[in-house]
């Protein structure tokens, strides 16, 4: 976060959602969810610029990707599909719901010349969620099916 975010009106609750996000991607060590490395605030010229450490994803989002090649074949999107439930499986393991899943936030990392793996990125408004309710409403869903 640069100089440009403190004039913002909610500076304060930016800067808590930028280390909420710190706090989230450093529960991951997962192939299809971006690395985290580390949270920190380097002071330049009297100013605090507030900086998160990420792996460095060479390639592009789903939604750029399909922009310029119009379409994403079935084959690939089966797969990246499969890659970021993996993902969402795990994030929601550790109790968390990512809650922006969507093209723009899910990067291909090339694996090798001809292999693309996709990367769920931007854990901005991520939030974690009670396990216990979600089962227990699920649990409810399934009794009402079968008076249905």
């Amino acid at each position: 976060m640069n100089y440009k975010n403190k004039q913002h009106d909610n500076w304060e609750k930016l800067k808590d959602n930028f280390w909420d996000e710190a706090k989230i991607l450093r529960k991951f060590n997962h192939k299809h969810i971006v690395k985290f490395y580390d949270f920190f605030i380097h002071n330049q010229d009297h100013e605090d610029l507030y900086c998160m450490a990420m792996e460095y994803i060479k390639g592009e989002n789903i939604e750029t990707y399909v922009e310029k090649n119009e379409f994403l074949s079935e084959v690939d999107a089966l797969l990246y599909i499969k890659q970021i439930g993996e993902a969402l499986t795990i994030v929601h393991e550790k109790g968390l719901l990512h809650r922006d899943v969507k093209p723009r936030n899910i990067m291909l990392r090339q694996s090798n010349p001809t292999t693309f793996e996709a990367v769920l990125i931007d854990f901005g408004i991520a939030r974690e969620f009670w396990f216990f309710s979600t089962y227990y409403a699920k649990l409810l869903v399934e009794i009402f099916k079968a008076f249905i």
